[in-house]
């Protein structure tokens, strides 16, 4: 055995005797290796503990300790007193506790309760009443708040004042003290942040006698709750608050008198006992405590439990206070600076890889990108090609369009041409037909007379018969002019025709050329947009 181990188990030793020859200690714990045996678990689905002292500490001897391990889970875990507190009547009262959140926590709870005889460690549940709850409840980012809560009469009274701190990874230790006179104070890392009378800083305002007139008793408590309130106010206000509940009473007074109707009833009215009362001097007094239990729901798990203490002495708190924290410090915080360093260290590799993983999930993607804009791009290339040739087959049609249409226009010339030169003819025709038809007439009138059929004359009978034959060899040339006009007519009529039906094809050619043009305008300004 080391001399230093032999000194510290000496020393531990020593401060065990000196401190039970000065005090009542009811209930002292700092996790050695058998906690176990002294600590129940309730057979429910809840969050296992872990026997450790964490990745820094102050003492392996002193400051292991049990430690949450899984997030978002319920806890719930309870010891029975070495030494059963029967009544903390004329008698101090010393709860401490520490702890240290080897964990970021952000939400979670890291306070305890007493429980009395009646307490079940293997039904152990969050319904369960309590005497007292002690501790802070971190969750929220201005600051943490600090809970006392006492239970009296089955009905239960919070800590009214505000003490939010910052609890860092270092631990901790929390010490309350109840005082025989009404008094407490509050002690965090032994230094004592608040302290006040426990009557007035619960909120309790209840008298000893309620009034008849009132239905049940929640009016009276309602009733004195007000004026308590009233009273506590006036006597801490300020000059400005002075102000403010002068101007209040002067717009209460233009009301009426309702109130003042009232308290004359009260104080005429028949007065019996309040169920309800609470002595100033009995909210601290404690009956039959014998079980320490934590109950708490953690977000972030990782919180040890490393020493409790339930006594009757301030100063052994203190000395107690000294040994398993205050003399442990310097050491914890050396062993808390090279695990912040490691931790930072570690941080720093994990982000850098994290970083690398993306750098090397964003190098696949582009990788992936570029190969999908490269396809893209020899497929619009290949596209593009055949918008190309297709431009070429297109230019060449258009060539031989203007072409035909040139070769049309240039036949329509002629045939209008031949078809007026004819159209002349014909005219030409008619116009010597009539005439030589006049001169046949003339000539037949001039031989013959009024009527040609009575002439005797040989001589002009031969001269009559050829003009019968030329009138008929004319009638032959009419019928024949009469034919190559209805020819002449036929193919012109027939061209027209023709032209009209070159002129609907035309057309038709055309309208398919323009939607042609529009479908490669289109194919062209996608092509652009996906470029």
């Amino acid at each position: 055995m080391s001399m230093s181990g032999f000194c510290f188990e000496c020393a531990i030793v020593f401060f065990l005797l000196l401190s039970f020859a000065l005090s009542n200690v009811y209930f002292q714990e700092t996790f050695d290796q058998d906690w176990k045996e002294r600590w129940t678990i309730p057979n429910e689905d809840l969050g296992e503990w872990q026997y450790t002292t964490g990745p820094y500490y102050g003492s392996p001897e002193l400051n292991h300790g049990i430690q949450t391990t899984s997030d978002k889970k319920h806890y719930l875990i309870s010891s029975k007193f070495q030494k059963p507190l029967k009544t903390t009547l004329n008698k101090t009262l010393v709860i401490q506790y520490s702890y240290r959140n080897v964990q970021k926590l952000k939400c979670g709870g890291t306070y305890f309760k007493l429980f009395d005889t009646n307490f079940s460690p293997e039904n152990f549940s969050a319904e369960d009443q309590y005497l007292i709850m002690f501790g802070p409840d971190e969750c929220g980012v201005n600051g943490t708040p600090l809970h006392i809560i006492l239970n009296y009469r089955g009905n239960y009274y919070k800590w009214r004042k505000n003490a939010n701190f910052k609890i860092g990874e270092r631990t901790k230790i929390y010490t309350l003290v109840f005082n025989p006179n009404n008094t407490y104070q509050v002690y965090i890392d032994m230094e004592m942040i608040d302290s006040g009378e426990i009557f007035h800083d619960f909120g309790v305002y209840t008298t000893k006698t309620i009034s008849k007139i009132f239905s049940n008793e929640r009016d009276s408590e309602i009733y004195f709750t007000e004026n308590t309130e009233h009273e506590n106010n006036s006597e801490s206000a300020s000059e400005s608050e002075t102000e403010t509940e002068t101007e209040t009473e002067s717009e209460t007074e233009s009301e009426g008198n309702s109130k003042e109707e009232i308290e004359i009833l009260f104080e005429e009215a028949e007065q019996i006992d309040n169920p309800k009362y609470v002595s100033p001097n009995e909210l601290h007094v404690f009956e039959n405590l014998d079980y320490l239990g934590i109950d708490i729901f953690q977000v972030e798990s990782g919180t040890i439990f490393d020493s409790f203490l339930i006594c009757d002495n301030f100063t052994y708190a203190m000395e107690f206070a000294n040994l398993v924290w205050k003399d442990q410090k310097k050491n914890e915080e050396k062993r808390w600076f090279i695990h912040h360093q490691e931790q930072q260290k570690l941080l720093q590799q994990q982000t850098y890889q994290i970083h690398l993983d993306q750098y090397t999930r964003d190098v696949e993607r582009l990788e992936q990108n570029y190969e999908s804009m490269f396809k893209l791009a020899d497929q619009i290339f290949q596209d593009r090609k055949i918008v190309d040739e297709k431009k070429q087959q297109l230019q060449q049609l258009e060539d031989k369009s203007k072409i035909i249409q040139k070769r049309k226009k240039k036949d329509k010339e002629i045939l209008d041409q031949e078809i007026s030169l004819l159209n002349n003819q014909l005219l030409d025709l008619n116009n010597t037909l009539e005439i030589k038809c006049r001169e046949i007439y003339l000539k037949a009138r001039k031989y013959l007379g009024t009527d040609f059929r009575i002439v005797k004359d040989g001589t002009k009978r031969i001269k009559i018969k050829e003009l019968y034959e030329r009138v008929d060899s004319l009638k032959i040339s009419k019928k024949k002019l009469d034919k190559i006009y209805q020819q002449i007519k036929d193919i012109y009529e027939g061209g027209m025709e023709w032209r009209n039906k070159k002129y609907f094809e035309r057309q038709k050619e055309k309208k398919q050329k323009e939607k042609k043009q529009m479908k490669n305008k289109e194919f062209q300004i996608n092509s652009k947009k996906e470029l």
